[in-house]
Order: structure tokens, then C-alpha cells, then sequence
């Protein structure tokens, strides 16, 4: 196996598998089936090695595909790392200690090779529709949960972790199996979490570490693939919800942890990274049509005015998101100039106009949701 301009090394079939497994999960191949799963313990060196090869370049081809390349958010080589250069900010080439963008990895290929060898060959032996993980054995449910993805304790981790939950649907795995590896991953890293806030099951974003070096560099390069994912748990809780209660606990969730991320941003004078936020205001007038407060109505467990209201009262929840936005947005813009906020409020300002000009929109989104008249 060719991984590198240089280098060929040799894998046994079960390592191949596992090396072309990790390439999916990063977005670089798509795996349609996993074959042959490894039948040691361990990794072996070669594959060891042959990981440490792909993955980071693999990582900053994600980075460069999700925006990473955007003005103002910028990588450049510096001894062998990368520095992720935030012009917009600095206005000047500030490659400090607090710009190193490093993206080795400590704990994403060990999580790999053991889904690999305990999780896949789970779902390969059982179809789509005879399988649930109650339906497991017991021992297959230990294996399962001894082998789902570590937390990350490096850079590339994190940014191996998000590009991993945003990559994984591709593998068409059984819900299951999606479910729990996609939730797994977001438990690994905060970056991952920003990914998918539509879960409940999550504990809330731990904003702190998102937001101070060296991860708030991954969120200044991601922030595009961050409002990607945004909007995408928005549509998920809306279209997807079998009956009111999911919809109702999914879009509080949204609501929730989207606000905490705003009120973290504004806290920590980062309001140029409010970009998912914004995505999701100007995506409501679409996520929530005229006709969507009628279907809601209609969904199984929703019988009651109480009920109804419940599930009103939480899909509402995201337009009180986009209000709390625009508010602290609007306080950015009162900055006068030398004062602390002056940079950023001027970033922001070229950020905004898209959701600006969507606000009517917005309004008469909720009109329609909630019924109210003016």
C-alpha cells in the first residue's frame, strides 16, 4: 500500500481494512464495506506507522475543504508544524505560541483500530432491520462499550473527532451503530460536540475549552463546517422527529447548547465566530415553513393544548437563539473606537449582513409557528 511519494508499506489484509476504515471516517475514501477486520490485539508497527502518515494529512484536507482556506483564517508551515494565522484579528502575521496549529495525534488511532476489530465485525454479521442494540448479546454490548472512541488529548484528536462525527453517516451504518459512534465521538472533544447539539443525550458544551488556545484555533478554521453542522442538527430535530416529544427535546437541545455558545462567545469577546448562529437564522425562514406548525400538530404524542404548546414553545426556542444573536451583536456595534471590542466589532460587521437582511423572514417564520398576529 502506496502512503506516501516515497514510501510503500506492506499491510496483511485486516491492517489494509483497518488503515482504509480510518480514511473513511477522516473523508478520504469511502468505505462500502468493512471486510476483514485485524486479528491481533494491537496495531502492528507498519500500521502504526502507515496512520501516522495519512491522518494529518488527512485532517488538514478537512480543515482546507471546510473553510480553512476562508480570508482571514490561514495555515502556514512553521519547523515542521502548521500555524494557523488569524489576520483578521491581528492584522498583522502573528505566528505566537498561542498560533500553533498542531495536528498530531495522541488517542484517534488506538479508537480506530479497536472499532475496527470489536465494532465493525458487529455490524457486518447482522442486517439493517434485525438489528438494535438491546437485540445484542451481553457480551457483545461489553465489547461495544469498551471499544467506542477515547477522548481526545491532542490537537488532532479533536479535529479528528469533529471530522469523524461530520464523516460518519457516509458509512451507512446501521442507527445503532450511527448513533452510538456519532455520540461517542462527540463525548471525545467539545469540537465534535459543536457538531451535534440536536442530542439530549450530551452533557452541555464545554464553551471554556472551546474558546481558549490552542482549540479555539480548530473553531476559527472550522467555523464554516461548524455552521454547516449547525443548521444540519436544526433540520434533523424538525424533519426527522417521529413524534412531539423528540421534537420538542431535540430542539431544546439545539436551543440550549447554541445559546450557550453565544452567551461563551460574547463572554470572552469572540463574537467573530458567531457564524453558526447566524447560519441558523438565515436557514429558519426555510427549516420552518408556514405549513410546518400544522404537521407539528399532527404528530403522534401531541393531543393536548399542553402538548402543543410544548412543542411550539421549544421549536420557538430557536428563534430565541437568533434573538439572543442579534442582541449581542447589536451591543458589539455600540463600540466606539480604542475600546477593547473595536477589532472584533469590525469583523463582525462583515459577518452579519446575510442574517441582517433575513431578519423579516425570520419574523414571519415565527408568526406562522406560533400563530400570533403582529
Amino acid at each position: 500500500m502506496m502512503t506516501s511519494a516515497a514510501q510503500r508499506i506492506a499491510l496483511p489484509v485486516g491492517d489494509a481494512d483497518v488503515y482504509l476504515f480510518a480514511l473513511a471516517l477522516l473523508g478520504h475514501k469511502r468505505a462500502d464495506r468493512f471486510a476483514v477486520p485485524p486479528t491481533s490485539a494491537e496495531p502492528s508497527v507498519d500500521l502504526q506507522r502507515a496512520l501516522s502518515q495519512a491522518l494529518p494529512t488527512a485532517l488538514l484536507r478537512f480543515i482546507s475543504s471546510g473553510g480553512g482556506e476562508r480570508t482571514g483564517r490561514v495555515l502556514r508551515a512553521r519547523d515542521g508544524s502548521m500555524v494557523a494565522v488569524d489576520v483578521a484579528l491581528s492584522g498583522r502575521d502573528d505566528d505566537g505560541a498561542d498560533g500553533l496549529f498542531d495536528v498530531r495525534l495522541g488517542t484517534f488511532p488506538g479508537s480506530v483500530f479497536t472499532l475496527a476489530r470489536d465494532v465493525m465485525p458487529l455490524v457486518d454479521k447482522r442486517t439493517a432491520n434485525d438489528l438494535s442494540v438491546r437485540a445484542l448479546g451481553r457480551s457483545e454490548r461489553q465489547r461495544l462499550r469498551s471499544s467506542l472512541p477515547s477522548a481526545a488529548v491532542a490537537m488532532g484528536d479533536h479535529i479528528a473527532a469533529a471530522c469523524a462525527f461530520v464523516h460518519l453517516p457516509k458509512l451507512s451504518l446501521p442507527a445503532p451503530y450511527d448513533v452510538l459512534i456519532s455520540r461517542a465521538f462527540a463525548r471525545a472533544s467539545p469540537l465534535a460536540a459543536l457538531c451535534a447539539l440536536d442530542d439530549p443525550e450530551l452533557e452541555p458544551l464545554d464553551t471554556a475549552a472551546l474558546l481558549r488556545p490552542p482549540l479555539v484555533r480548530a473553531v476559527e478554521l472550522l467555523v464554516p463546517t461548524i455552521s454547516t453542522a449547525v443548521v444540519r442538527a436544526a433540520r434533523e430535530a424538525l424533519g426527522r422527529s417521529q413524534d412531539g416529544e423528540d421534537v420538542r427535546i431535540r430542539c431544546a437541545a439545539v436551543g440550549a447548547q447554541l445559546r450557550r455558545y453565544v452567551d461563551g462567545l460574547d463572554a470572552v469577546g469572540r463574537l467573530d465566530l458567531v457564524e453558526p448562529a447566524l447560519a441558523l437564522a438565515v436557514a429558519l425562514p426555510t427549516l420552518v415553513p408556514p405549513e410546518l406548525r400544522g404537521r407539528l400538530l399532527r404528530l403522534p404524542g401531541v393531543q393536548t393544548m399542553a402538548d402543543r404548546d410544548r412543542v411550539i414553545a421549544a421549536v420557538s426556542g430557536l428563534f430565541d437563539v437568533v434573538d439572543a444573536t442579534y442582541a449581542a451583536i447589536g451591543r458589539l456595534a455600540q463600540t466606539r473606537f480604542g475600546d477593547d471590542r473595536t477589532v472584533e466589532a469590525r469583523v463582525v460587521a462583515g459577518l452579519t449582513e446575510p442574517a441582517l437582511a433575513a431578519r423579516p423572514a425570520v419574523e414571519a417564520a415565527r408568526r406562522a409557528l406560533t400563530g400570533v398576529v403582529g
